[in-house]
Parts: C-alpha cells; sequence; structure tokens
C-alpha cells in the first residue's frame, strides 16, 4: 500500500510539472510550409497532436525569426518601421483539417496569417524588429478531445519569400490548487486507512 501511495504522489507531481511546463515548437519555412489558399498551404503545414487543455500560440525566435515575401525593403521609416515591403510574422493555424476552426496569428483585427493588418505598423527593416513587435500577438485554444493542429503561412508568390516563423505551443490550463488539494487529502486518507488496516490485523495475529 505504501509503494501505491508513494507512485500516487509521483504520478500526480509528475502530471502537475508537465501541465505548466509542456510547450512545442513549430517552425514554419515561409516557402515549405506556406500556400495561397487553405487546402494548397494545409498540405504542406507542420502539425501536432494535442490533447484536452487550453493552449497559447506566440511567436519566438528558434530556426527562424520572421519571413520576408519579398526580395527587396521598402519605404521604411527612420525606425525601420512602416515598410511597404519587409519582415513580418504572421501564421495560421487550423484546428482540425476542415478549415472550419482557423486561427489567423499576426495582428489585432483578425488579418493575420496573411501580412499585417491596417492599423499595424506593417512590414519592418530586420527580423528582430519583426519579432520584438509580434510579442503583442497570442492566440489561446481550448481542445476537449485529442485533435490535430495544423500550422502554415499564406502567401501567393511564394518564388522570392526568404526565411519563416516559429512559434511556441504552451499548455497554459493546469489543476486549480483546490484539484491537487483534493487528490493529496485522498491519498492522505488512503495512507490513514491502510494504517488503520494494518494496526488491526496486528491486533487480531496478537490475540491469536
Amino acid at each position: 500500500m505504501r509503494k501505491f501511495i508513494i507512485l500516487a504522489i509521483a504520478t500526480m507531481t509528475t502530471l502537475a510539472f508537465a501541465s505548466a511546463a509542456s510547450a512545442y515548437i513549430i517552425n514554419l519555412d515561409a516557402v515549405d510550409n506556406a500556400g495561397p489558399d487553405f487546402a494548397t498551404a494545409f498540405n504542406k503545414s507542420e502539425s501536432l497532436q494535442l490533447g484536452p487543455g487550453t493552449y497559447e500560440v506566440t511567436f519566438v525566435q528558434d530556426e527562424f525569426t520572421a519571413f520576408t515575401r519579398w526580395n527587396s525593403l521598402k519605404d521604411c521609416d527612420g525606425n525601420g518601421q512602416n515598410c511597404t515591403q519587409g519582415w513580418e510574422n504572421s501564421a495560421i493555424f487550423s484546428i482540425g483539417d476542415s478549415g472550419d476552426n482557423m486561427y489567423f496569428l499576426g495582428d489585432n483585427d483578425g488579418h493575420g496569417g496573411y501580412g499585417p493588418g491596417v492599423d499595424e505598423p506593417y512590414y519592418f527593416e530586420t527580423p528582430e524588429l519583426s519579432l520584438a513587435h509580434a510579442a503583442m500577438y497570442s492566440e489561446q485554444f481550448t481542445l476537449t478531445d485529442m485533435e490535430h493542429v495544423y500550422f502554415f503561412i499564406g502567401d501567393n508568390i511564394l518564388g522570392d519569400n526568404h526565411g519563416g516563423v516559429s512559434l511556441s505551443i504552451a499548455a497554459v490550463a493546469v489543476p486549480e490548487p483546490a484539484t491537487w488539494s483534493l487528490l493529496l487529502a485522498g491519498c492522505g486518507m488512503i495512507g490513514l486507512l491502510a494504517t488503520r488496516r494494518r494496526r488491526i490485523v496486528g491486533a487480531e495475529q496478537r490475540r491469536a
């Protein structure tokens, strides 16, 4: 019984840390993982199979920093922002393969995934500037069952694309403290019952 209690506590501790720390990195190449429409881009997507929970998607620096749709910069201001051609961080992801549940990551007005929207500072002079700006972009989604999530970049002319984006997909929902307290209390109760049972058995053996 003692081994069972130790195993149960160890399992719960492992699950708590796994829930809090589990994160995945997806690297999307601006040519290899991009397309002009959902069907084309979906066939070139990177996918993850994720279990129930709430996840947050953000841009990070890993294999990639940012990508550009052009061979050259154009019309950047003195701060390296507001370019009409330059570097950006945008991406699209779809929960399931139907295209009915897509998220556009890359701006605040629903245009993300196909370049910055009209209220954004447009494109940037360097990948580093683009990634720094992308710190404001994030999307959360919740899964109730095991599901495949597909990630890609939206663009209709790929021949002059360079770079890519790296995404972090992190679990943000962990069991409430009260839940863990109840589980630990249950283990404690099992321990008390096991101890009481041993005492009863010991007393019976002594009487015999």
